[in-house]
């Protein structure tokens, strides 16, 4: 079993790895480097202005390191199709399960790697401490992290999902406490993680002898699936997830100013298919408010001017697709519609979304008090430059792959 997980395993990553291409593109590596050096310049000028024994600053990291717990599953791999040709070798699914979960460790450990590191100069600045308690927490969190996905896994078997909620409050709790320890009294006090072993025996016990529950772990596998296609999608189209179309009658008053004339065909359809899909309208939904809540609390204005014009790029960027959302349907190529019609049928809409765009962002700059004459013409210039040129240039890209 263990060498079928292993040939399974390796058939998910090399579709991962196709994914990954589209997903880690020159732009959004680009971007993803200019916003990280953004943050750092932030974040070490906000540390530098901290007081010492700054008290929030150890909430905080508590409270980030407590919702950083739950981040990341178990990567069973299972299928459908599990339910039947796997069950007469159900007596060998605990060593499947079991490398499963060791495999399953990789991307946690390096997540909270990378969490715990980042929040170590608040600690430090909070706790007039020293940056060699970034070992102690770590271990805490890699431990915790690994009795986490060890209750998951075992709540997989028959019986089982009720006491895995149990242990998973209890490891909540006790790292709540640990945690809150190790910050107001001495890091020294990480050696009390050891106690959080005595969860495992039990539950290791009655996963030994239990039966799997095998529509629940498939039904579980399938949810972490799903989540991880969606993020791929928001980069390019996937097959294994199936977008969701809303009626939301509510939003009919904005296709009424469209004319019933011949070229405003797709700029009809475009607009009807962002209204109602829920992947490109959460998509901007979600970015925008962000980017709004980001704003809001940011006082400089080069700060503030970066953030608003990435955010657009990324809104920009990431409704590229839906140009070729109706590619697929016979009846659209029956559509005398001309190339050209289509296209500014398109910039139309991609005008439309980011005038609304920047309209909220100037609202969160406004009331942030980082609204100046230069911020507003640059949002304004950004505008302008994502919505026609910039589109237009990515249109052309795609229609010569075409």
């Amino acid at each position: 079993m263990v060498e079928f997980f292993k040939q399974r395993s390796t058939q998910h990553m090399n579709r991962m790895l196709r994914y990954m291409r589209y997903v880690f593109n020159d732009h959004f590596v680009l971007v993803c480097l200019f916003l990280l050096g953004g943050v750092g310049f932030y974040y070490s000028g906000l540390i530098r202005t901290l007081p010492k024994d700054f008290f929030w600053g150890k909430i905080i990291i508590v409270v980030v390191l407590l919702f950083s717990l739950p981040i990341g599953k178990v990567a069973t791999l299972l299928q459908e199709a599990d339910l039947v040709f796997l069950l007469p070798k159900e007596k060998e699914i605990n060593g499947y399960l079991k490398y499963a979960l060791q495999r399953s460790l990789i991307l946690p450990f390096a997540f909270l790697t990378v969490i715990t590191g980042f929040f170590m100069p608040l600690l430090v600045v909070s706790t007039s401490g020293q940056f060699i308690d970034f070992v102690y927490y770590l271990f805490v969190m890699l431990i915790a992290k690994g009795i986490w996905l060890k209750i998951e896994c075992n709540g997989l078997y028959q019986g089982m999902q009720k006491k895995a909620r149990e242990m998973k409050i209890c490891l909540l709790l006790t790292m709540c406490i640990l945690l809150f320890a190790m910050t107001f009294v001495t890091p020294f006090l990480f050696f009390l993680v050891f106690v959080n072993f005595l969860w495992l025996s039990p539950l290791k016990e009655k996963g030994t002898f239990a039966l799997l529950d095998w529509d629940r772990a498939i039904h579980v596998e399938n949810q972490r699936l799903h989540r991880v296609y969606k993020f791929i999608s928001l980069f390019t189209d996937v097959p294994e997830i199936t977008s969701v179309v809303k009626r939301r009658k509510y939003f009919d008053l904005f296709l009424k100013p469209i004319t019933s004339k011949h070229k405003n065909t797709y700029l009809y359809l475009y607009l009807r298919a962002f209204l109602r899909g829920s992947e490109y309208f959460g998509l901007v939904a979600r970015l925008s408010a962000i980017g709004f809540l980001i704003l809001l609390f940011t006082k400089q204005e080069f700060l503030s001017l970066a953030v608003g014009v990435l955010f657009m790029y990324l809104i920009a960027f990431q409704l590229l697709p839906l140009y070729s959302q109706f590619d697929y349907m016979i009846l659209t190529h029956l559509y005398p519609v001309k190339e050209k019609d289509r296209q500014s049928n398109f910039l139309g809409l991609m005008m439309i979304v980011m005038c609304i765009v920047f309209i909220v962002f100037v609202l969160g700059v406004l009331t942030s008090g980082a609204a100046t004459l230069l911020v507003i013409g640059l949002y304004i210039l950004a505008t302008i430059l994502l919505a026609l040129p910039y589109t237009m240039l990515r249109l052309k890209k795609i229609e010569k792959r075409k």
